[in-house]
């Protein structure tokens, strides 16, 4: 990573930019400063020998979540041009460090998602060692992106390597489904859908997906 990408990098993660962009990383800052909050007031008010009392909280969790939230929505509301650009600047510097450092590109791409960023998520999904978390990773990116010739294939390569997991078997060719409905299959979806039901009756995404579907066929 180059010095101006160093910058940039530091720069967005240093400001409230990313709070912008997405609420995980409000909650994440939030959550961080309660720690510190928490471990300063261990520090400064530890009980005397002869003192079982615990000391209360010194911040109520549920109302920073809150107020975190409301704060979000309000920003949300007027995201600027120089956020979104800030935003791609960052992600520029972010797959480039995927592809020279393979060992955080996992890390990355959840972080590029979470910005609502899931083609960089892909690019830098593309450099992290191919696992199980890694491929289901990419199968829900492919979905996002509407890219569902890959989404077919990548759901033929998770059955094959997980057809001793009758869960997983089933999660694939649920995204299977989704992608033939993408691709205008609308009855071979509706069937393999029918299939997933039949062999997990508390299938409850599937058994909603495949009522609205057929609902639409009416």
């Amino acid at each position: 990573m180059g010095a101006s990408e160093e910058d940039a990098l530091a720069s967005m993660c240093g400001s409230h930019a990313l709070n912008a962009v997405d609420p995980r990383f409000a909650k994440i800052r939030v959550s961080e400063r309660n720690s510190k909050l928490e471990a300063a007031q261990k520090k400064s008010s530890a009980p005397t020998a002869g003192a079982r009392e615990k000391t209360r909280p010194l911040v109520d969790n549920a109302k920073i979540r809150k107020a975190t939230l409301n704060e979000w929505a309000r920003r949300t509301e007027g995201i600027t041009p120089e956020d979104k650009s800030r935003a791609l600047q960052l992600s520029k510097a972010m797959t480039n460090e995927a592809r020279k450092n393979p060992a955080v590109a996992y890390d990355i791409a959840i972080s590029l998602r979470f910005m609502n960023l899931p083609n960089q998520a892909l690019e830098a999904l593309r450099s992290a060692k191919q696992n199980a978390k890694a491929l289901w990773l990419e199968l829900d990116l492919l979905l996002e992106t509407e890219r569902f010739v890959e989404v077919l294939d990548k759901a033929t390569q998770l059955e094959h390597n997980l057809s001793s997991d009758p869960d997983a078997t089933l999660a694939a060719g649920y995204a299977r489904a989704i992608a033939l409905q993408g691709l205008g299959q609308a009855e071979d979806a509706i069937k393999l859908l029918e299939r997933i039901v039949k062999s997990k009756p508390n299938y409850r995404s599937a058994h909603s997906l495949l009522m609205k579907w057929k609902g639409e066929e009416k």
